[in-house]
């Protein structure tokens, strides 16, 4: 559900070059989606360079798995300023 709720309003924005990305992550369990709070008030989303995005998505994948996260198990992620280009 989050990732539908994030897509909807991605399609609202879309650029060419560019992924619209959401943030809390539509994997997540604070994803976009909630019954109780409209999708535009509880994700931040934008747009991205396609190589920025799709290497932050795999580099996402990559922890999940190396660090064995099960559905449901908490992760806290501490967001940094990028140095030099990405």
């Amino acid at each position: 559900m989050n990732r539908e709720a994030a897509s909807k309003l991605c399609r609202e924005r879309s650029r060419r070059k560019f992924d619209c990305d959401e943030y809390p992550y539509a994997a997540t369990q604070q994803g976009c989606y909630s019954p109780y709070v409209a999708a535009r008030a509880r994700c931040r989303i934008d747009d991205v360079p396609v190589r920025q995005n799709r290497g932050a998505g795999s580099l996402y994948g990559w922890f999940i798995r190396k660090q064995r996260l099960m559905i449901g198990e908490d992760f806290f992620i501490q967001p940094v300023w990028a140095t030099g280009p990405t």
